[in-house]
């Protein structure tokens, strides 16, 4: 037997999962961006920084270089504090700022197009890799030397930022897919509690404390329990049609058998007679119409519960003729009013051959000749099939007694009384009527009404 597994863990699992792939993709995205906007704001600073120390620096006549002002940033007076500039004019000792102590950024002076007049590098300083801006003026000829101005800031600076963005974003995002996974478990338990419920009701009618589950459900969930009540309901009334017929078996079986028994004791005294023979011989005939008459229906119940039943009337109907007419070939079948429809109806085509077929031949057994089978459509739901005889016809009384169990109203005619009973039986089952008449050629008509096929 395979482990059943919980619907319940399975959504929150997915849920963790999801919350979890997302969190770290907002993060890896909002890292990406934090670095970028990072980056462009040092460069941002880099250029206002060297467009600054453009201004402040002066030329001698012998081509010393000097600040006129102290630099407005305090970093790049700060030893080895990662934001350094620098100036320098050909190939000349550069001035440099307090940051960079004996160091300096090696950078080759070279003339820039008139156009570019500042450019941006990335490249070891110092105190390890730098981004920097370079802005060069001058052609580089004898007469106009070429003046760099380089201002630089290390990338530990912005990796320290990102780093530190990372940590704090990597805590938010953390508690905000712990605070997800758990809202998520929270709504999983609350959305999956009417089930727990539905269980708990299901257990309520197994042990007999309720009759049908409780009827409050979610509209998602309502459906499933209308349907379980109704199957619940059909259970119920085919248990008690079961213990029902059980009775009537018994009971029927019961009076024939107690003849049969006194007979038997007469035999066994040796008191035969033909008297006792035919009476064994009327209540064995009668026990097996009780029998089959039964077994019929528990097959028919047994059949009507089948989803999807579907028969065509005009084919049943026109096979059903040619089978009664080989059986009475002197009666004349009319089937046209039926053959030449097209209509269907929810019933099983073996249970529709035993409703046409015993109403059919009761028709020709006990009418005059005349036959007629009709079929139309009542309304959206229904199919009427009705079948009218020439023959002597029964009076308005005998045309609900003829539908009981074992009664025949001509007892001159062999037969068991079980025809028509297992045709009304049969069509209730299906949610339909048999109804009993006059009939437009003198004789009986029987009407069967059943739910239309779709």
């Amino acid at each position: 037997m395979r482990k059943a597994y919980s619907l319940r863990t399975r959504l929150i699992v997915a849920a963790a999962i999801w919350v979890t792939l997302g969190c770290i993709t907002s993060f890896l995205v909002m890292s990406l961006i934090f670095r970028q906007q990072t980056r462009l704001e040092y460069k941002d600073e880099v250029l206002v920084h060297v467009e600054e120390l453009f201004r402040l620096t002066q030329i001698s006549e012998t081509g010393e270089l000097s600040l006129a002002s102290r630099f407005s940033d305090p970093r790049y007076d700060q030893p080895k504090s990662g934001f350094y500039w620098q100036a320098t004019v050909g190939q000349n000792k550069p001035l440099r700022s307090a940051s960079l102590g004996d160091k300096q950024i090696d950078w080759p002076v070279h003339p820039h197009p008139p156009e570019q007049p500042v450019e941006l590098h990335v490249a070891m300083g110092p105190t390890g890799p730098i981004m920097f801006a370079e802005k060069a003026i001058g052609t580089g000829t004898p007469d106009d030397p070429v003046v760099q101005f380089l201002v630089a800031t290390d990338m530990r600076h912005i990796d320290a930022a990102v780093a530190g963005f990372d940590r704090r974003a990597a805590g938010a995002l953390a508690l905000f897919a712990v605070s997800l996974i758990v809202s998520a478990a929270i709504l999983v338990w609350y959305a999956l509690s009417p089930l727990k419920r539905l269980r708990t009701s299901l257990s309520d009618v197994k042990t007999g404390n309720k009759p049908f589950l409780e009827d409050r459900f979610p509209s998602e969930v309502q459906p499933v329990v209308t349907e379980l009540n109704d199957l619940i309901d059909s259970m119920a009334n085919l248990l008690l049609r079961a213990r029902t017929q059980a009775g009537n078996l018994a009971h029927g079986l019961k009076g024939p058998l107690t003849i049969i028994a006194d007979e038997a004791h007469e035999l066994t005294e040796g008191r035969l007679s033909a008297e006792s023979s035919s009476a064994i011989l009327e209540q064995t005939r009668l026990m097996q119409r009780h029998i089959d008459h039964h077994v019929a229906r528990a097959r028919a119940v047994a059949g009507v519960k089948k989803p999807g039943l579907k028969s065509s009337v005009p084919i049943i109907v026109d096979e059903i003729a040619d089978a009664v007419s080989r059986l009475y070939p002197e009666a004349l079948i009319d089937t046209s009013e039926a053959s030449n429809v097209d209509l269907t109806v929810a019933a099983d085509r073996m249970d529709m051959y035993e409703i046409i077929g015993n109403v059919m031949e009761n028709a020709c057994k006990f009418g005059g000749g005349r036959v007629t089978v009709t079929a139309r459509e009542v309304n959206d739901a229904y199919i009427e099939i009705a079948i009218d005889d020439d023959g002597p016809g029964l009076p308005a009384e005998a045309w609900t007694e003829v539908l009981a169990i074992g009664v025949r109203w001509d007892e001159r005619t062999p037969g068991s009384g079980l025809g028509l009973a297992i045709v009304d039986e049969l069509a209730v089952l299906y949610g339909g009527t048999v109804t009993l008449g006059r009939s437009s050629l003198g004789g009986l008509r029987v009407a069967v009404k059943l739910p239309k096929g779709h």
